[in-house]
Order: C-alpha cells, then sequence, then structure tokens
C-alpha cells in the first residue's frame, strides 16, 4: 500500500489525442516498418508531440543509432 505522502507525491499526464497513435512509417537501414508513432518517438529520441507537430508539416528525419 501506499502512505498519503506517496500518493500525493505521484504525477499525472494527459495522453495524447487518439490520432497520435496512428502508425507511422520508419525507414531502418532500408526496410520500410509501419510502428506506432510512440515508438517512432522512442526511436527517435524524441517527445510524441514534438514527432506528431513535426509530421504535421510533412515527413521528418532523424537519425538514430545503436550503443
Amino acid at each position: 500500500m501506499l502512505s498519503m505522502q506517496e500518493l500525493e507525491a505521484q504525477s499525472a499526464v494527459e495522453l495524447p489525442n487518439r490520432e497520435l497513435l496512428a502508425l507511422v512509417t520508419v525507414i531502418v537501414a532500408g526496410v520500410s516498418i509501419d510502428v506506432p508513432i510512440n515508438v517512432a518517438a522512442n526511436i527517435c529520441g524524441v517527445d510524441v508531440n514534438v514527432l506528431a507537430k513535426q509530421l504535421d508539416h510533412g515527413t521528418t528525419t532523424c537519425t538514430a543509432s545503436s550503443g
């Protein structure tokens, strides 16, 4: 169980619009893959809302590398 102090320390964030949960095409090593926008944002290392705003203006690119 959580104490009142732990509960009060919790925070909530607003979920993105349903349209932000749509699939986007990611090209990895020349292969096109349709993934949810949150996965694409994770790959690009940006916030979902930032990526969605970029996509509103057309195609966007990012560079990701594995470690």
